[in-house]
């Protein structure tokens, strides 16, 4: 029950600053269950172990591990989840297919505003797929990066080449 408790604490404090999507997720409650977590004030880091589960608003986490890392003025600069495989899904705007993201691990920056996948990574955006070994994504310039890797090759699926506007 203390892990519960400390867990549930340390995101609500950081769930604000952990994920990007729909403004209004901020202000809603979140759900979190997992089957047991540790803090850290000193460092700031924070682990968790076992079916992980956040839901606030249109955003849902689900992973088998996951950590947080704070700055010294508690702000979430780092989380990492991992799972067969860990999920990231939201709404990033209204009226917008759904977010997914799922992958061996993953990484989100959301002060970089960034969010990486490792190993089977998959990024899935209405009927836009990205797949490789690793995808990224910045959120802030809404850019797709899959780098070249000797661990397989990237698939694209595209069905709607209006997004790919030139710039001027």
């Amino acid at each position: 029950m203390k892990y519960r408790i400390i867990f549930l604490f340390v995101f609500l404090i950081l769930t604000p600053y952990c994920v990007r999507a729909l403004n209004t997720d901020a202000q809603l409650p979140i759900q979190v269950n997992a089957d047991s977590a540790q803090f850290d004030k000193k460092t700031g880091i924070g682990t968790y172990w076992g079916h992980i589960q956040l839901i606030q608003g249109t955003t849902v986490i689900q992973a088998d591990f996951g950590k947080t890392y704070l700055d010294d003025q508690g702000k979430l600069v780092k989380l990492m989840i991992s799972g067969k495989p860990a999920c990231y899904r939201t709404l990033l705007e209204p009226q917008q297919p759904e977010f997914i993201a799922t992958g061996n691990v993953i990484y989100l920056y959301p002060i970089k505003g960034w969010v990486q996948l490792i190993g089977n990574a998959h990024l899935t955006q209405g009927h836009d797929q990205f797949f490789g070994p690793q995808v990224n994504y910045d959120f802030k310039k809404k850019l797709v990066i899959v780098p070249a890797s000797n661990k397989g090759r990237t698939h694209i699926i595209v069905q709607s080449p209006k997004d790919f506007q030139k710039r001027s």
